[in-house]
């Protein structure tokens, strides 16, 4: 249980120095002991120096009293040394029970609530983040032990909480593998994260529905359900108010580039006492899926709780030779990688990115995501009215937009060649969903972009993984 590292900090008194302290009582009382015994005896010899029964009566004095410290002395410096040494392993005992139990408690409010660090830059993950004291020293492994229970005295002398539960989370922290500061706006180190990978090839709108996302989640979500969103830091607030005012302009924000992009990081509180929830949207560079080398900077992969996987439908084969010729086709910008190799190399990577097995990896949440529906017919075949026009049959009542949208998506992909795609995807994960959605709404001509159906992907991934936000999206959609 108590960390075997070394950290800039005082034992506490109950794990070392009362034991120093008891050897140092035990030994006195005990060599105090002798000294009077042996101070008893030297008084005997001078005894016979006096004449008559004084100095004998002197003499059998000091013999007894030498008897009397070396035996009932001896007795009672052993009974008074195992009572006190019983009273204090009695007393340290409770106390590391009370640490071991704190440290029980945090495990298990941690497990409940499935806190964890993702580090915003390096996209590592970690248990706890190395937190710094204000004298700058770096404490690597701030918990209840012997080091403090409740609080943690430093080497500087200042008190620092040694758990989650009693504040440790609010303490000035770094990243424990990239070193990187961890500063935030709410100055919490500690948070549920919720991590949502946008993946596609180049050019198939992962941006643009990212935007679209948090326009929805900024301007209706949070005003309807009472929620609140703060950025992680500045840089992350500006880059998406940036984003949601080119958008609002009618323009488009400039191609993702970096192959290993910080994630749109923001906290979401809903009014509820508990860990804040921090989000970690990752818009990655779909060049990032056409080599395995660059798919493993993709850290992210190892604690991703669900998968936006973004398909440009122009770019199926089929599609392409219908609308191919059309002169309006280049505005639409269609993707040029195929979908089934990209998807392919992202499953060949992901077992050996996360280490996790391919039967773990098929438990996570995968939305596939057909994106630029807004082109040509395909709204009328795939889009939201058709499928509600859908749901006015009698036969079709049963179900929900979101399962008729799936099954008639999975069957447009058939239809026009992509079957091979739609079985992998079943193949590959237990739980997936297919969308049909609008980022825009219509190509860029100056007007105000409009977005259709982008939020329902995001909200049915975090529902799945978050009972808190299950009940923040009902409530947006049922108003």
């Amino acid at each position: 249980m108590w960390e075997k590292r070394s950290q800039p900090a005082s034992t506490s008194y109950f794990f070392r120095q009362s034991y120093v302290d008891l050897g140092n009582i035990i030994k006195y009382a005990w060599r105090n002991n002798a000294n009077k015994a042996s101070e008893y005896g030297g008084h005997i010899s001078n005894c016979f120096d006096e004449h008559g029964l004084w100095g004998i009566f002197q003499a059998l004095f000091y013999i007894f009293a030498t008897i009397s410290m070396y035996v009932f002395g001896s007795i009672i410096c052993a009974v008074i040394s195992t009572l006190h040494i019983a009273a204090l392993l009695t007393f340290n005992f409770a106390v590391y029970l009370f640490a071991l139990t704190l440290r029980l408690f945090e495990q298990i409010y941690i497990s409940i609530h499935k806190i964890f660090g993702a580090c915003p830059y390096c996209k590592n993950h970690y248990k706890i983040p190395v937190y710094i004291c204000s004298c700058g020293a770096e404490h690597t492994y701030l918990v209840p032990g012997k080091y403090g229970i409740v609080k943690r005295k430093c080497n500087c002398g200042r008190k620092m909480p040694t758990s989650v539960l009693t504040g440790r989370a609010k303490l000035r922290a770094k990243c424990p593998e990239c070193g990187h500061l961890l500063d935030n706006s709410l100055g919490v180190q500690e948070a549920v994260p919720i991590c949502v990978p946008v993946i596609g090839g180049p050019s198939v709108g992962k941006t643009c529905y990212i935007t679209a996302v948090m326009k929805e989640m900024i301007e209706k979500v949070a005003p309807q359900t009472g929620i609140s969103i703060q950025f992680y830091n500045q840089s992350n607030e500006i880059a998406c108010k940036k984003m949601i005012s080119l958008y609002n302009m009618g323009a488009l924000q400039d191609k993702t580039s970096d192959l290993n992009p910080a994630a749109y990081n923001f906290f979401i509180n809903n009014g509820k006492n508990g860990p804040q929830k921090l989000f970690y949207f990752y818009d990655i560079a779909g060049e990032a899926f056409t080599t395995s080398e660059a798919l493993t900077t993709q850290k992210q992969y190892e604690y991703s709780h669900g998968f936006i996987f973004m398909v440009d439908p122009l770019s199926i084969p089929r599609v392409r030779e219908k609308y191919g010729t059309d002169a309006m086709y280049d505005l639409y910008a269609a993707s040029t990688a195929d979908i089934n190799e990209t998807f392919d190399s992202f499953m060949r990577n992901l077992s050996t990115i996360s280490g996790l097995s391919s039967k773990e990896l098929s438990k996570i949440a995968c939305a596939i995501v057909v994106n630029k529906i807004d082109a040509y017919d395909l709204s009328a075949k795939i889009g939201q009215k058709a499928i509600e026009k859908m749901l006015l049959l009698e036969e079709n009542k049963k179900y929900t937009l979101e399962t008729m949208m799936d099954m008639q998506v999975k069957q447009y992909l058939n239809s026009n060649g992509m079957s091979n795609f739609v079985k992998n995807v079943a193949m590959c994960f237990k739980h997936t969903r297919f969308y049909a959605v609008s980022s825009l709404g219509h190509i860029k001509n100056g007007q105000v972009f409009e977005s259709n159906m982008v939020l329902a992907p995001f909200a049915w991934i975090v529902s799945r993984v978050d009972g808190d936000m299950r009940t923040v999206f009902k409530q947006y959609y049922e108003k």
